[in-house]
């Protein structure tokens, strides 16, 4: 509640088609006032690193809520790794 709470693209904004989608990982985008949020959930039982393209308008550099840390994109691409039976949260600087 505290995540959501803190960072409001969280809670509003539109939320457009997944970003990527396999057996057990999904990774949405958000967007509210021009913060851009980036979510992926991951049911499977190993860590999974993926690589998203991010939609036109999208921020560069996000900071991972649950890990910690910075991500930068390069070339409009988002690479990050996701825990297994967990998620990762990145929100836009």
């Amino acid at each position: 509640i505290k995540m959501r709470n803190d960072h409001a693209v969280l809670r509003r904004g539109s939320l457009g088609a997944p970003l990527f989608v396999d057996d057990h990982v999904v990774v949405l985008a958000r967007e509210h006032q021009g913060r851009w949020a980036v979510t992926a959930t991951n049911n499977g039982g190993t860590a999974r690193k993926v690589r998203v393209n991010l939609p036109a308008g999208a921020k560069t550099t996000y900071w991972n809520v649950l890990g910690g840390g910075d991500i930068a994109a390069e070339d409009g691409q988002l690479s990050f790794s996701v825990p297994p039976l967990y998620g990762t949260v990145l929100v836009s600087r």
